[in-house]
């Protein structure tokens, strides 16, 4: 599978639109200037990389990886945190849940790992064409 990013960011406000350029610029790098998927993506990384600016670091400071890689029919993004975790139940809270709605709504599958060391989101999208250029 190849690795067209693999970067590591402080989780602060800044690395939000930082993670979300540097994955753009990679799928542009890659050829993959589609921009339905582009625009998809710019939402879900601006979206999980929030959540881990907003929620995994709640008493010190951390840091937030990107992964981005593909195979031959998909394009799959990690945003990867080694922050508190994520609860299902922090979801019934009122308001809470929407960006977990977003993203399924635009990738074609959302996967949440979460756990005590942290939390992996991984969105994957299917490729047009196919095929990395």
């Amino acid at each position: 599978m190849p690795v067209l990013l693999k970067q590591t960011l402080r989780a602060s406000a800044a690395a939000v639109p930082d993670a979300r350029r540097a994955v753009q610029r990679a799928l542009t790098d890659a050829g993959l200037v589609d921009t339905d998927l582009q625009e998809a993506v710019a939402l879900t990384v601006t979206e999980a990389a929030s959540n881990v600016v907003r929620h995994a670091y709640p008493q010190n400071p951390g840091e937030l990886q990107i992964t981005v890689t593909t195979t031959r029919l998909w394009l799959e993004i990690g945003v990867d945190d080694e922050g508190v975790g994520f609860q299902p139940q922090d979801v019934s809270q009122p308001g809470a849940g929407f960006g977990l709605r977003l993203m399924r709504r635009y990738a074609r599958q959302l996967c949440v790992e979460s756990g005590d060391r942290g939390t992996l989101v991984t969105l994957r999208f299917r490729l047009p064409g196919g095929a990395v250029q």
